[in-house]
């Protein structure tokens, strides 16, 4: 029951404040904006039950009366009241006492939800005025019409979130922390009114899963970490919304980085391989040129030589291995040869398959 602004708290739990009979509408609108003396912090956090003035009457009369039988029930003695009649004050109480239940019930009736149209503007919060059917579950009744006339939630739907968020956020920032948008609601009458901050999170969830904004763990220097984008997600306090675009941007630019830095280490591995294979393959050796020079006096050991420990070596292990063996041999004689010489030397070369040059 209402007693004084400052005995409601200031909280983010939402509050049903009961207002005494005849309350007046600026009374409620000092609640909404006050505790104490003190500015309210979380407007949107509260909901009014208040009395039917067409109920007031009535519900006077009932309690008097019950009141006076009450009264005869305290004191018999100085109400000269014997044993007989006692019972029959006891009766009437037990009968009159669900009677003034259901009048009570039936008198606070309204319950008034602030609201506001214009954003950021305490000051211009209007006074919604539902009416409650009888019930014996009043908090239930209440629930239920407040639910009725979109007055409250357990749930906040991604479409109507994404249109919140392009309206008081992503104009001016292009992210906000979950805790500072349950903050809003709690806040601003213009904003939804929740049943927990669990209705935050649900709403939030969708989003993400339908690609209507991306969800992240932190935040430095405008890069997102954790960033995740059309998948469901575990929410938190400390998550923060992302701007669709923004979203997509940097999962863009993560995904060619990605592909970059797998293209590079490709190649990397690629050119690792291949000098491995370098290192590992054996050269394979085609071709070798034996050659130098023998002085005359000792060509036949030289070559006798060269056969046992060059030729025949590599006839042995080398399959296949064929052989080309060229005699170059220079004469220098200062004083000349005879012709007599010359021709045997011709004759001797002609038969064993040799050209010979003579020259002057």
């Amino acid at each position: 029951m209402y007693d004084g602004n400052d005995d409601i708290p200031d909280t983010q739990e939402l509050r049903l404040v009961v207002l005494g009979l005849d309350t007046a509408e600026k009374t409620v609108l000092d609640i909404i904006a006050h505790k104490g003396k003190q500015k309210r912090v979380n407007h949107n956090m509260l909901v009014f039950l208040a009395a039917d003035d067409l109920q007031t009457e009535g519900l006077k009369s009932e309690v008097r009366s019950y009141l006076a039988w009450k009264k005869l029930e305290a004191d018999p003695e100085k109400c000269n009241i014997d044993a007989k009649q006692l019972r029959d004050v006891k009766r009437t109480i037990e009968r009159l006492e669900p009677e003034v239940d259901g009048v009570i019930m039936r008198t606070w009736n309204c319950v008034i939800v602030p609201h506001a149209e214009k954003k950021n503007e305490v000051d211009d919060v209007e006074l919604i005025m539902l009416k409650l059917k009888e019930s014996d579950d009043v908090t239930a009744e209440i629930v239920r019409c407040l639910k009725n006339a979109d007055c409250l939630s357990d749930k906040w739907g991604a479409d109507s979130m994404t249109m919140t968020l392009e309206e008081i956020v992503w104009s001016k920032n292009e992210s906000v922390s979950v805790k500072t948008l349950w903050e809003y609601v709690c806040v601003f009458c213009y904003m939804p009114r929740l049943t927990g901050r669990e209705a935050i999170y649900v709403g939030v969830s969708d989003g993400v899963a339908e690609g209507k904004f991306g969800l992240a763990e932190s935040e430095e220097d405008g890069k997102y970490s954790g960033l995740r984008f059309r998948e469901r997600v575990n929410v938190r306090d400390t998550d923060i919304l992302v701007r669709k675009d923004i979203a997509e941007r940097q999962l863009e630019s993560e995904r060619v980085d990605s592909a970059l830095t797998e293209e590079k280490v490709s190649e990397q591995e690629h050119e690792g391989q291949e000098i491995s294979a370098q290192a590992v393959t054996p050269e394979v050796i085609r071709n070798c040129h034996v050659y130098g020079e023998v002085d005359v006096k000792s060509f036949k050991r030289s070559v006798n030589n060269l056969y046992e420990d060059v030729i025949s070596c590599i006839d042995m292990e080398v399959k296949g291995a064929k052989f080309t063996i060229t005699f170059d041999i220079d004469v220098e004689a200062s004083e000349g040869m005879d012709r007599d010489m010359i021709e045997a030397i011709r004759r001797n070369c002609e038969a064993r398959d040799f050209r010979i040059d003579f020259g002057r």
